[in-house]
């Protein structure tokens, strides 16, 4: 693996780590504040995650098809944990933003494949 595919790897693992670390911490007071950024944040997080996964792993076979599936999990995987937290609950509009933006990042990935070069 040469040194761009180990950044590549390095900034999805902090960027999953991240998206860990803030879906699973207590929400703030203001829900309301949560709702009006949630979708984006949900939407551009996932995308975000779908492009570094398939940078990350395009030494393999399907890296994009790859990629959309680790992100998939990544965003059920959350909400699964969420439904078990006493502070936060596993919502079915959080996954269908994070799939969207998931393949969002796939459409992007496979429409302008110099973006990702």
């Amino acid at each position: 693996m040469n040194m761009a595919k180990s950044a590549y790897l390095a900034l999805s693992i902090i960027w999953t780590a991240a998206i860990y670390y803030l879906a699973l911490s207590p929400v703030p007071s203001d829900p309301t504040a949560v709702f009006r950024s949630g979708i984006i944040a949900h939407f551009s997080a996932y995308a975000i995650g779908t492009f570094l996964y398939a940078k990350s792993l395009d030494f393999t076979s399907r890296p994009i098809a790859k990629a959309f599936f680790i992100a998939f999990f990544v965003g059920l995987s959350v909400e699964i944990i969420q439904g078990q937290l006493g502070y936060r609950h596993m919502e079915l509009l959080d996954i269908a933003v994070n799939t969207t933006g998931a393949l969002i990042g796939v459409l992007v990935l496979t429409k302008f494949p110099k973006f990702g070069k």
